[in-house]
């Protein structure tokens, strides 16, 4: 039920992500469909990170992260969340959207569980 490195690798494939864009960098950001400029909210449990749309709540995908890790909001422009991916990095940043100083890191597990599957909300 939740992405792997695999899976976050192939996605980051495709550049960052935001529909029309022609980056050719191998990162991706996590971001919602429902609203592209929203910053992203994050839980995490037993082991699966979960990253949701920061405006309306929405799910966006789960993530394999065993380790937890504290994230701090941004000291100075508070709360304001993003989230990428680069290939191969086996680590998903936490960033703030203003400055894109780096709060947090989630390394991703590197395979995953049989039952399993990438959870990522249909564009």
């Amino acid at each position: 039920m939740a992405a792997d490195k695999s899976f976050l690798d192939a996605l980051s494939l495709g550049g960052c992500g935001h529909p029309g864009c022609t980056h050719s960098t191998h990162t991706v950001w996590l971001h919602a469909k429902c609203h592209l400029d929203a910053t992203v909210g994050l839980a995490w449990e037993n082991g699966i990170l979960e990253l949701h749309c920061g405006e309306c709540g929405k799910l966006i995908i789960h993530v394999q992260a065993p380790k937890r890790v504290s994230v701090y909001p941004c000291k100075i422009h508070g709360a304001l969340l993003y989230a990428s991916y680069t290939y191969g990095s086996g680590i998903v940043k936490i960033t703030c959207k203003t400055c894109k100083k780096v709060l947090g890191q989630f390394r991703v597990s590197e395979e995953k569980h049989e039952h399993n599957h990438p959870t990522m909300a249909r564009r």
